[in-house]
Parts: C-alpha cells; sequence; structure tokens
C-alpha cells in the first residue's frame, strides 16, 4: 500500500481528485480519517465526490496550471 493510511486527521489537498486514481485517492484519504479537498477543474464530478463523502471532504476549482488558481485553493484549505 503506498499510502499510509496509519497518519489520520490530517488536512491534505489531491489535484486531479474528482475521478480515476485521484477520487480512489480522496476516498482512501477519507475513510481513513483525513480531511481532503479535493481541487480539480471538473467541478461536477469534484462537487459530487465531495458531497459522497461528506463532512471529510470538500471541493475547489483547481487549474494546476493557474498561479491564481493554486493560491486560491491554498486559501480553502486554510
Amino acid at each position: 500500500q503506498m499510502i499510509d493510511t496509519a497518519n489520520t486527521g490530517q488536512s491534505i489537498l489531491v489535484t486531479g481528485g474528482a475521478r480515476g486514481i485521484g477520487a480512489a485517492t480522496t476516498r482512501l484519504l477519507a475513510e481513513s480519517g483525513n480531511n481532503v479537498l479535493i481541487g480539480d477543474v471538473r467541478n461536477a464530478e469534484g462537487e459530487r465526490l465531495a458531497e459522497e463523502l461528506g463532512d471529510r471532504a470538500a471541493y475547489c476549482h483547481l487549474d494546476v496550471t493557474s498561479i491564481e488558481s493554486w493560491a486560491s485553493a491554498v486559501a480553502t484549505a486554510e
């Protein structure tokens, strides 16, 4: 297992977290007791996943090629 699920209660930003491997990672981290911010450009998918995961997850639009988008994601995480 590549993700250490023993460390819980952390706040983690997952880029590309709305679907595929990112969504699987997001689910694993949230189910392990971490707070996860899902960052992606796929708004509808990210919002659905955050809703599915409940209080442990939130979604923010994040275009990893944009400095302004990163600043906004970091502000959301804080």
